[in-house]
């Protein structure tokens, strides 16, 4: 039977003073004694987050779920399968969230090791319920940097790394102050999206005042992809070239007494993109492409590993978005969390040593495992088979879901198929796909090039021939 702990607006007093639950050298042998626990914030995330927990149990480990807020939107929770762990709603305050976690733990009688997000919307909850109980993490000085993109990039700044040109936009008048401050900085075009949201919600590319008006209404005052309310936006330069993304776990390495942060890359992926069917958004991510370690452009990790360290990345996995650029590499976004599946099919590509779930894990309980493979590999990966992921869209209103779309997709009609996530639903018409929230299906392929060519040419064949809509 599932225990439901609700914690909304408890006070101070219950929790006591923070360093009461730290771990000590007086209190190790008795946490050795007890049953270990994962405490996993918002287990979700397209799958690599909401398998976080069965890797966790899978290693022998008990776990307990925290929910970021009571009102996390259905996007992020349709798929949470808590079963018969704890589920404790975060307070606000985390020192009484942290009580709720104790008393659970004491009650299934073990204590609680290991405090980290399943998905971006629990990273900052994640960081202070670490730092209250005193547990490895990445610390609360730099969570805002990690998360609000005009931060983030301030930071670079200040850190003397590449970094987009970016501003704060709560109004139209801050737009027009800032047009006709740009004009001196020769960028014609510009991006804006919601200051602290993730995917490709709502990103506009723009070249005009009027045209960034229009934009700034669509964002202000609507729900980011985590249900909380925009009451900003940023406005960034734009940046020309190829995207990457670059997974990597980080963890702490103690020798004769001296502390040294190391980071692993677990997985890189090139961006596809195609114009999007909405006028004004961002292009649509068409695939995503497994790139071996040794073909990355030049830089690109190094400047990866840069900014984990800028942004005081010490513990756990992190994605990096960073744009391959006529001046080099340049960050995107930083999440210090899972992504979404990719996990799942790096796994495969480079081979199951390198599975960014279960190094996560590894980067609190086991650093000397990440340090064997990056002894072994040089802080990269290996690849073992190429991958892709196809995002197929819905490219025009009216379409429905076809009532036989799983069984079109059995594994004998795609042997490269490794997993697949259906967006749309079952029952009404599907929207016109604007950004990776709303998309038709998700793809996972594996394999040999020639067979996932083949297999991602059959899908795209059949979708284009309407076989994954209602007749």
């Amino acid at each position: 039977m599932t225990v439901w702990l609700l914690i909304l607006g408890l006070g101070m007093g219950l929790a006591g003073a923070p360093h009461a639950h730290g771990i000590t050298a007086e209190s190790c042998a008795a946490i050795a004694a007890k049953v270990p626990i994962t405490v996993i914030v918002d287990p979700f995330g397209y799958q690599a987050g909401e398998k976080l927990a069965d890797t966790a149990r899978a290693r022998g480990d008990q776990v307990i779920f925290v929910l970021s807020r009571s009102d996390l939107p259905p996007f992020l929770t349709a798929s949470f399968r808590p079963g018969d762990s704890p589920v404790i709603v975060h307070s606000g305050n985390p020192e009484a969230t942290w009580r709720a976690i104790t008393e659970a733990a004491t009650k299934m009688g073990g204590q609680a090791h290991t405090i980290l997000p399943g998905t971006e919307s629990g990273v900052m909850v994640a960081d202070d319920l670490n730092e209250v109980a005193r547990l490895p993490g990445n610390g609360t000085a730099l969570s805002s940097e990690r998360r609000d993109k005009i931060l983030m990039h301030r930071r670079l700044e200040e850190m003397n790394l590449s970094f987009a040109r970016s501003a704060t936009i709560r109004r139209d008048a801050d737009l027009i102050t800032f047009f006709a401050q740009a004009e001196s900085t020769g960028i014609k075009k510009w991006v804006i999206k919601p200051r602290a949201s993730a995917g490709t919600d709502r990103v506009f590319v723009v070249e005009t005042l009027e045209k960034a008006k229009q934009a700034l209404g669509e964002i202000l005052g609507g729900k980011d992809a985590f249900g909380a309310t925009d009451h900003a936006a940023v406005i960034q330069e734009f940046l020309s070239g190829t995207e990457y993304i670059f997974d990597t776990v980080s963890t702490v390495q103690n020798v004769n007494g001296k502390r040294t942060v190391r980071h692993l890359a677990v997985g890189a992926w090139r961006y596809v993109r195609r114009p999007s069917p909405v006028a004004g958004r961002t292009e649509i991510i068409d695939e995503v492409q497994w790139v071996p370690y040794d073909e990355l452009p030049k830089g690109l990790a190094e400047y990866g590993f840069k900014v984990l360290n800028a942004m005081g990345v010490e513990r756990g996995p992190a994605h990096l978005e960073i744009m391959d650029t006529p001046r080099g590499p340049v960050l995107v976004e930083i999440g210090a969390r899972l992504p979404g599946g990719l996990p799942l099919i790096a796994a495969e590509a480079a081979g199951p040593e390198f599975s960014q779930l279960e190094l996560a894990l590894d980067s609190y309980t086991h650093p000397e495992k990440i340090m064997a493979l990056i002894a072994k590999h040089g802080g990269g990966y290996p690849t073992r088979k190429t991958a892709t992921i196809l995002f197929l869209s819905v490219d025009k209103a009216g379409q429905r879901l076809s009532p036989t779309i799983q069984g079109d997709l059995v594994r004998r009609q795609y042997p490269t198929l490794s997993s697949v996530r259906i967006f749309g639903k079952a029952e009404g018409e599907l929207p016109v796909t604007t950004d990776v929230t709303n998309a038709l299906l998700r793809a996972h392929l594996a394999g040999t090039p020639e067979a996932v060519a083949r297999d991602a040419r059959n899908l795209r064949i059949k979708h284009q021939n309407g076989g994954f809509y209602a007749p």
